[in-house]
């Protein structure tokens, strides 16, 4: 779950959509694509001076990882919303 959650908040992050208009036979149409590199937090807690916080996949998930860390380290118990459900 390292690159699904925000490294500040710990809240689901979700993907970038992006998209590119496309001329059909029956008219113009919009088409929607997942960025998957881009993730964009779900909720206000994820919002920074009322704008939406957007992380680099990649290194979000190295910030999770450095707190799991840090966690083992101190002989802390991993954080809950790392720990698989049942």
């Amino acid at each position: 779950k390292t690159s699904k959650l925000d490294s500040t908040t710990l809240q689901p992050l979700r993907n970038m959509k992006a998209f590119k208009t496309v001329r059909t036979k029956e008219g113009v149409k919009k088409v929607y694509s997942k960025i998957h590199k881009v993730l964009h937090c779900q909720n206000n807690e994820g919002h920074i001076h009322g704008q939406q916080t957007t992380w680099n996949r990649d290194t979000n998930a190295s910030l999770n990882i450095l707190r799991l860390l840090r966690h083992e380290v101190n002989g802390d118990p991993r954080p809950q919303e790392f720990c698989k459900q049942k």
